[in-house]
């Protein structure tokens, strides 16, 4: 397994860059976790709306229906320490496929989406191609993408 992370600080992003490689299952989430690979699709993720710093940002990548739906693992999971405005992750190495992502940020400290009394999430969240649920979460039909077709997702914290 191998890890690779280089983070810089700039005026407008925190900017980490992962090298991923193979599905793994993940039960909870390290901060970057990789296997080798010989595939070469790359994906660049941005996190958009970041208006806290105090809770780092927790993100999956899903590769099925099941999975998206809590049936499953995800593909990777990692935490990242989340930057006023915006994070950027590039991922390289991810084999071709249809994956979503889905992010949170854990102002709380306790590892969920914190929800209120009826459900809804009171803190930050979001899913790939900024995919919004009517009366419930969003369905995998509007989050889920196809690489190589896709290289860019930018997610809008809700």
């Amino acid at each position: 397994m191998a890890i690779r992370i280089s983070a810089r600080f700039t005026a407008q992003a925190f900017r980490v860059t992962v090298a991923l490689g193979l599905s793994f299952g993940l039960g909870s989430m390290p901060t970057a976790a990789v296997a080798e690979s010989s595939g070469s699709n790359a994906l660049s993720i941005e996190i958009v709306n970041i208006e806290k710093t105090s809770g780092p940002l927790r993100l999956q990548i899903l590769d099925s229906e099941a999975a998206f739906g809590g049936s499953g693992g995800s593909v990777a999971a990692f935490i990242v320490p989340a930057a006023e405005g915006s994070v950027e992750i590039s991922l390289n190495s991810l084999p071709a496929g249809e994956y979503a992502i889905r992010v949170m940020q854990d102002l709380n400290g306790d590892g969920e989406l914190g929800t209120n009394a009826i459900g809804m999430p009171n803190e930050p969240w979001g899913i790939s191609n900024d995919a919004v649920g009517q009366f419930g979460p969003p369905s995998w039909a509007d989050a889920r993408f196809s690489l190589p077709e896709t290289t860019r997702q930018t997610i809008t914290l809700r």
